[in-house]
């Protein structure tokens, strides 16, 4: 008997080497954007474990997630085809793999990630390159990243779906996000502030050609943030805040968008050459608070769209995110979110409302304490303005027209969408 536990100890003692705490790659973005290394070890802690793999300078961990959800949609009779008001069903939001680490040294690390996704027209299940990125740091808080990857905008986009506040990112996040991009990054870490400047493709950009009409001619992108309260940059790495969180933490972060299009061979001649083709500048600023188990987060967001196509107008949109969570318990989170979108007047919204709002409001039950390794959430999405209107807005972006925030439109007020979903992350 004493042997067989020996053996069953020893078992337990190998595995704890094979498994190692580290980041979550996608999440960590806010740290790779710092160089913090340290950030691995401070993932164990958020509840993500990764296998490890070592061969003399070179290391690479294995780490991937799932999520499950059901959905549920109301609305109106008059609104929709026969036996249409009411949808509901099953999707995979995402499922997906991530493979990081360092190589030749601990100064030149690398990422890749590639992702399944549902509730998109534009995914069917099958797996997409995400990332595919090199980044080196220097001694002194500098690095240079390039390859493909998330710009650094939107705070929201830039914390992955696995540890959003609520089941999605908000309407607003999906419609005025760069996502990713091909180009090349610096940056900088100090105690108290960071900063990311980034030469890329433009929004929208992955997974294209040097000469796809769907890139910029050139692109720039820059975020400074300022941490105001706190320590510890890994704690942006998620929007909550747990309840044995030594101190209260505040961060102030800014960021901008330019990008011109239309001036190089792309295929395309629907723009005026002489006049420089079309521009598109984005702007934000966001600030994110977090207490010993609650936290508030609210983001400002504009976009101005420069056309010289003939026929064309100006557009600027508007956008905004408040939300905030509390726990009730070590493993229960209450939440409740306020975001809207201001369009142009010049936008063409059929049977919609160029000022569109939406509240959602729900729970996070983290299976284990201080974790999002497992954790099931449910929330409630309603609609307080027409809403048809809002797949518009969705494709007029780089974001696809998708169903991840639950609701599918319609032309009147008050649709309401119920969604329950459970993440689990290895």
């Amino acid at each position: 008997m004493k042997t067989k536990v020996l053996m069953v100890l020893a078992g337990a003692a190998v595995s704890s080497v094979a498994l190692a705490g580290s980041p979550d790659m996608d999440r960590a973005y806010a740290a790779e954007m710092s160089a913090d290394a340290a950030a691995r070890s401070s993932q164990l802690a958020a509840g993500s474990e990764a296998f490890k793999l070592t061969a003399g300078e070179n290391t690479m961990y294995i780490a991937g997630s799932t999520q499950f959800r059901w959905t549920s949609d109301f609305r109106s009779k008059n609104q929709v085809g026969k036996h249409d008001e009411y949808t509901h069903g099953f999707s995979i939001p995402l499922t997906r793999f991530r493979f990081w680490g360092n190589t030749v040294s601990k100064e030149l690390s690398y990422g890749v990630q590639m992702t399944a996704k549902s509730g998109s027209s534009s995914s069917d299940g099958t797996f997409n390159l995400d990332d595919a990125y090199f980044k080196y740091t220097w001694d002194n808080g500098f690095y240079v990243k390039g390859g493909q990857y998330k710009l650094p905008f939107l705070r929201e986009e830039l914390v992955s779906e696995e540890r959003q506040l609520t089941v999605a990112r908000s309407i607003t996040n999906n419609v005025f996000t760069l996502s990713r991009s091909q180009g090349l990054e610096l940056g900088y870490a100090a105690q108290q502030w960071r900063f990311m400047a980034d030469f890329s493709d433009g929004a929208g950009a992955a997974n294209t050609e040097f000469n796809s009409a769907a890139e910029a001619d050139w692109a720039v992108t820059a975020r400074a943030e300022f941490m105001a309260m706190g320590n510890d940059w890994n704690r942006w790495q998620d929007l909550t805040s747990w309840k044995d969180a030594d101190s209260n933490a505040l961060l102030i972060g800014i960021a901008g968008h330019y990008q011109s299009s239309g001036r190089t061979g792309d295929g395309t001649d629907n723009v005026d050459q002489k006049n420089g083709g079309n521009k598109f500048f984005a702007y934000t600023a966001d600030v994110s608070f977090e207490g010993m188990g609650w936290n508030v987060f609210g983001a400002f967001v504009g976009r101005h769209f420069d056309s010289n196509v003939s026929g064309s107008t100006n557009l600027d949109d508007f956008g905004w995110v408040l939300q905030g969570g509390v726990f009730v318990t070590d493993q229960v989170e209450l939440f409740a979110r306020y975001n809207g979108v201001l369009a142009d007047k010049d936008r063409k919204i059929a049977d919609g409302r160029r000022n569109q709002h939406w509240i959602t409001a729900g729970a996070n039950y983290y299976v284990s304490p201080r974790s999002h390794a497992f954790k099931i959430t449910g929330d409630i999405v309603w609609a307080l303005s027409k809403t048809r209107g809002q797949n518009t807005l969705l494709t007029s972006g780089p974001a696809a027209l998708n169903t991840d925030a639950g609701t599918l439109g319609q032309g009147k007020k008050n649709e309401v969408a119920v969604q329950l979903q459970a993440t689990v992350m290895w």
